[in-house]
């Protein structure tokens, strides 16, 4: 004897193997090596088939891991870093109300607030009467995302309406 040692492959890592081998002929690779696949399929040793499957088990993990580095380097200061601390709210004098419209649709409802310093349109109706005063506030959620709203503090209601 040579001193050479052929391993004996199973009926059931065959299979296995031939089963990895023809999943693989549905993608780009399997269609590029599409006669080499079938020949491996239909002559090939059981021990051909067990190489080329390991191959194609080791292009496999590369492909995970890499996914893998991509989607935590893409994501890592995102889900990991440090969150943004929300802000105290800021508000800026927005005038006294002069009129209140609201815009009603089948969809939505909205309202335009005229002011003395400008108009503003919000989402929703809002409850206010002329004469009253109006805030303008700026706030910075917990996720980073600032947040605009006119306040007003009426007799009907003390409320926030956020900018369309």
């Amino acid at each position: 004897m040579s001193g050479q040692r052929t391993a004996q492959i199973s009926r059931r890592k065959d299979a296995r193997n031939r089963a990895i081998i023809s999943n693989i002929s549905y993608g780009p690779v399997g269609r590029m090596l599409k006669q080499d696949i079938e020949w491996l399929l239909a002559e090939g040793t059981p021990e051909q088939r067990a190489a080329f499957a390991k191959k194609i088990r080791i292009w496999m993990l590369f492909g995970v891991a890499f996914l893998a580095v991509f989607l935590i380097n893409g994501n890592w200061q995102h889900v990991f870093g440090p969150k943004p601390q929300p802000t105290l709210p800021v508000d800026i004098d927005a005038g006294i109300v002069q009129s209140v419209q609201l815009h009603e649709t089948a969809l939505s409802r909205s309202t335009t607030i005229v002011t003395t310093i400008g108009t503003y349109q919000v989402v929703g109706g809002v409850s206010a009467e002329p004469g009253v005063y109006a805030v303008l506030r700026r706030e910075t959620t917990m996720s980073g995302n600032e947040i605009s709203s006119v306040c007003i503090n009426s007799k009907i209601k003390q409320a926030c309406y956020r900018l369309l």
